[in-house]
């Protein structure tokens, strides 16, 4: 919604009202998603400020540049998650071939993948069993994020079972 919405308030024309007008609605959403990431992370606030400068092929092929509505939600489901969990850690966070945004939180015994995507999020998780045998899990929730709680839970181990819908 936000990219279109802003694909449409920048028009099709050089120096309309509407391209100004664009011009500052984008930007502003930028400072605020760069203010968001910091006030979770320094180290946030540089990630994302990556993610936004990738291009079109950043790949060397044909990768799709991240798009700023997943990455908004991307910082607010973190941010949620942070406001949450007195000890959350920040995941490793890397740009998708189709646009998207992977979180990976790695422990010894588990790991999560969660990618946020045009329609909503997805999530991967693996369990090491104490004979060494990986358990594969999967799962995905609609935008609002709010899923990915119990999806975090069972990573820290909070949760025995993989959650289900």
């Amino acid at each position: 919604q936000t990219e279109a919405m802003l694909r449409i308030q920048s028009g099709a024309g050089g120096g309309n009202l509407a391209t100004h007008i664009g011009a500052s609605l984008s930007d502003g959403v930028v400072e605020r998603l760069l203010a968001a990431s910091k006030s979770i992370s320094p180290d946030l606030g540089s990630k994302v400020r990556e993610l936004l400068d990738l291009e079109v092929g950043w790949d060397g092929e044909d990768a799709k540049p991240v798009g700023l509505e997943v990455l908004t939600r991307t910082v607010m489901l973190l941010r949620r998650v942070k406001q949450a969990h007195s000890d959350f850690v920040l995941p490793f966070i890397a740009p998708t071939f189709e646009g998207s945004v992977l979180l990976d939180w790695t422990s010894p015994q588990r790991s999560l993948e969660v990618q946020a995507r045009p329609s909503g999020w997805s999530a991967t998780g693996t369990l090491t069993t104490a004979d060494g045998r990986k358990q594969y899990f999967s799962g995905q929730w609609d935008l609002t994020g709010f899923g990915a709680f119990k999806y975090y839970d069972w990573f820290r181990d909070e949760l025995l079972i993989w959650p289900t819908e």
